[in-house]
């Protein structure tokens, strides 16, 4: 008896002592992402038209995980989170007018405030190293969406500089940018930019490399909201449809809180 209460007393003892070793894993993280948005128009199934610059821009923002299952060597999770985004896009083009000869440069600025809802798979492949795949919805809030518009016109006279700034979430702000940022081949005057909604929602796929508390993060982010849906029709007999979706992908860091031991 004496030697089976020892024995219970060394296990218990030893127990408490592994397990206040054991490191608690800290859910919390902060990301940065390099990121690349592309807007998608489409102008009727008839209708050739040019895809929007590539919008380069970055992420910031901090990332939790929750875990709500755990298999051997498996975690099932859920992330969320709280990101700011800033894209650019520069375009030039040249119009020749009459008369005179105009250059036009648009420099287009979003900021964008996005809350990332993913469900988690986390794989344990060594000690300490982890394969990571997410998948879910993110909603993206539009905090500024402003294009600037530079016109260089050059004449005899000599050059002129106009600049013209145009808030794209404002109502029927946007319908005259279509002149240097985004052109058709059907129709120079369809509005491009008008009523463009300041709410997204895209479909996520990722995944992940993580050692200790540094992972390397890629991803996919597909556009679900038409932004905007406009008809513009050219002639009594034809018209097209107009729709605007936003896809992105990024690549970057997250890197989570230092881990804590328990405390007992």
């Amino acid at each position: 008896m004496k030697k089976i209460s020892a024995l219970l007393l060394i296990i218990l003892v030893s127990s408490f002592v592994a397990r206040a070793q054991m490191p608690k894993r800290n859910h919390f993280a902060i990301q940065i992402m390099y990121d690349q948005s592309k807007e998608k128009n489409r102008l009727g199934s008839d209708a050739s038209f040019r895809q929007a610059e590539k919008q380069k821009g970055t992420s910031v923002g901090f990332l939790y995980e929750f875990d709500f299952k755990k298999w051997r060597s498996v975690d099932i999770g859920f992330e969320t989170g709280l990101t700011y985004l800033y894209h650019r896009a520069k375009t030039s083009d040249t119009r020749i007018n009459g008369a005179f000869q105009s250059n036009y440069t648009v420099v287009h600025k979003r900021h964008d405030i996005a809350l990332p809802l993913r469900l988690v798979y986390r794989q344990l492949i060594a000690r300490d190293t982890y394969l990571t795949f997410y998948f879910g919805p993110q909603f993206v809030f539009s905090a500024s969406n402003k294009a600037v518009e530079t016109e260089k016109r050059l004449s005899a006279q000599g050059q002129q500089e106009y600049n013209t700034t145009y808030n794209l979430l404002k109502n029927g702000d946007g319908d005259k940018l279509l002149r240097s940022y985004v052109k058709d081949d059907v129709e120079n005057q369809a509005p491009v930019y008008s009523n463009v909604k300041p709410f997204n929602v895209q479909l996520g796929l990722g995944g992940s490399f993580q050692f200790h508390q540094i992972q390397i993060r890629a991803g996919y982010e597909w556009g679900l909201t038409n932004l905007f849906t406009n008809t513009y029709t050219a002639t009594s007999l034809k018209s097209w449809q107009l729709t605007n979706r936003v896809d992105q992908w990024y690549v970057g860091l997250v890197l989570f809180l230092p881990e804590k031991k328990a405390q007992w």
